[in-house]
């Protein structure tokens, strides 16, 4: 629409944010104002998933021990290129100030989900014998859909050349579907979501769960139900 000023006339768009009084400034204001919102929502999510993630691997290493337990926190090689991953070293016997020195080193790593080869590598090199590879993550990582990922690869070589080592992987958002074996090698549990009973089990022997099922007593039936499905059987005959 046309629309008379004091100097001439101006086009004006209807029913557009222009019609509503906004400029091409205002606009690029709300949509930056939008987008960091955005990108602070982003951060604090991820922020969850890490601290929930260094919260889960802390209290696994207490359940089964400092000595059979080693956190590696990996990310993404920082600007100056530092590595992408830190193992926390320096860690006590309480749980909560753990957190904090490993929140500590989390902040030394860049940003990303860069998988750290590098580090499973070296324990390659070394044939150093690890019973349970836990990948606490943000989504399900199956070395059977992308045989070829790092990941893959290296439990392939470190299952040929060491020993058979059990690869679980917990999502923490829980949106993937869960699989014992994911049509690969039995060793390869995928976990959908996390709970303290997960946590139990995963530090427990491996035939604790079949244990606890077996432990279940159910109760008898009561004399009542034997009555009632005898005078069901009765009816049944005489119709």
């Amino acid at each position: 629409a046309l629309v008379k000023k004091d100097k001439g006339w101006g086009f004006r768009c209807l029913n557009t944010t222009q019609d509503e009084g906004m400029t091409v400034q205002s606009l690029l204001a709300t949509i930056k104002k939008d987008f960091d919102a955005t990108l602070a929502d982003a951060a604090t999510t991820q922020k969850r998933l890490c601290d929930a993630a260094m919260m889960l691997g802390l209290c696994l290493r207490e359940r089964l021990g400092p000595e059979r337990v080693e956190l590696c926190l990996f990310g993404a090689p920082t600007k100056d290129g530092k590595e992408g991953y830190k193992v926390p070293k320096a860690l006590g016997p309480k749980v909560l100030q753990n957190m904090r020195r490993c929140a500590a080193e989390a902040n030394t790593i860049g940003p990303g989900t860069e998988f750290p080869v590098q580090y499973l590598q070296e324990k390659l090199a070394a044939k150093e014998p690890i019973d349970m590879l836990v990948l606490l993550s943000d989504g399900l990582v199956s070395p059977t859909k992308d045989p070829e990922h790092a990941l893959g690869r290296w439990l392939r070589t470190y299952r040929n050349m060491v020993r058979p080592v059990k690869y679980i992987n917990i999502d923490l958002l829980g949106l993937g579907a869960p699989s014992l074996t994911s049509g690969g090698s039995p060793d390869d549990v995928l976990v959908a979501g996390y709970s303290e009973a997960a946590l139990k089990y995963l530090a427990s022997e491996p035939d604790a769960q079949l244990k606890d099922v077996e432990a279940i007593e159910l109760p008898l039936p009561s004399e009542k139900g034997e009555e009632g499905e005898k005078k069901d059987k009765e009816g049944e005959k005489k119709d």
